[in-house]
């Protein structure tokens, strides 16, 4: 195990607008391909890909911790208890970091079924491994990291929320056209698909409430998807100035979404407060995300919520924090 202790203080230079504040954190290398965030614990947990390093950041104070360096280029993350799991980009093992000494547990080796892990999520006290290569999901532990069952999701798992042992899965049926992606769910206990949402669409992002309802947006149908884990009633929210979401997020009872081009202006990146249980004009806020941050914040990816209303946003080059949302 290696740890990397940093003491350097964080950038303090804040900038306002319209009741919100930003502030830059970290700058990271511009190449990095891989993006994520996620709170846990009382702590953000992000990927530092040329380092091949999980970055961890205080998710009180904002300062950030240390760097764990996990071997490879970490991709997905998903947690439960104080157990990270980190999976590795184009590898076949499934990194695990203890959330509160922030060391390095262990590293399941997902071979000879899987190729390499695609998506990670958690319901319940079991990870669903996802593999877009086999088209495979294999169930973990999330408490004695024991491998369990192993089956086949259909096509291409490509991002998953998971809720009531049930699986919501993105489905990407062809890698030119991603208009055809569709939502499928499936039991978690045995694989078996219990259905498929009718309408196709250029789907993104999936996120799992507090509330356990499961939402998704697709810009090609001007909405978001609510998807109620017991019945499976699904439901639709209108939104038509979304253009490329590339985030879900909820703090208390409102959705947070991370548009990487917003509105009028494809190149302008926006976040947008939404109340799902309006009966109209969802979107209570809009934040111009290039106008409040003078133009750092650049083809904003990921984003996590800390309990203080803190959105930490990972975006090309930098993660950053607005807040006063």
């Amino acid at each position: 195990m290696v740890r990397i202790f940093l003491s350097v203080l964080l950038l303090s230079t804040w900038s306002w607008s319209y009741g919100a504040e930003f502030r830059k954190l970290v700058d990271l290398d511009r190449r990095a391909l891989i993006f994520n965030v996620l709170y846990h614990d009382g702590r953000i947990f992000f990927p530092d890909s040329t380092n091949k390093s999980i970055r961890v950041i205080d998710g009180k104070t904002l300062n950030q911790i240390t760097s764990v360096f996990v071997g490879s280029t970490p991709g997905e993350m998903a947690a439960y208890g104080n157990h990270l799991f980190v999976s590795t980009f184009m590898k076949n093992y499934l990194t695990v970091i203890d959330t509160k000494s922030l060391d390095l547990l262990k590293a399941i080796d997902l071979t000879p079924e899987m190729l390499g892990p695609s998506a990670l999520a958690v319901s319940g006290k079991t990870v669903y491994v996802s593999d877009m290569g086999t088209r495979l999901i294999r169930t973990l532990s999330a408490e004695n990291l024991r491998l369990g069952m192993i089956y086949n999701s259909g096509s291409g798992p490509y991002k998953m929320a998971a809720s009531q042992g049930r699986i919501f899965i993105i489905s990407v049926h062809n890698m030119v056209d991603p208009l055809m992606n569709t939502i499928r769910v499936l039991d978690g206990a045995s694989g078996a698909q219990l259905m498929e949402f009718e309408k196709p669409g250029n789907y993104n992002s999936i996120f799992r409430h507090t509330d356990g309802r499961v939402y998704t947006v697709a810009p090609s149908l001007k909405a978001m998807l609510s998807f109620e884990p017991g019945t499976l009633a699904v439901s639709s929210i209108p939104l038509l100035d979304v253009y490329w979401p590339q985030g879900l997020a909820s703090f208390g009872s409102k959705l947070l979404l991370l548009d990487r081009g917003s509105r009028d202006d494809g190149d302008k990146p926006a976040l947008l407060v939404i109340d799902p249980w309006l009966t109209r004009d969802h979107v209570v806020k809009v934040i111009d995300l290039k106008e409040l941050s003078g133009g750092l914040i650049k083809e904003p990816r990921a984003m996590a919520v800390t309990p203080d209303g803190n959105v930490v946003i990972q975006s090309v080059g930098m993660v950053s924090v607005v807040s006063g949302i």
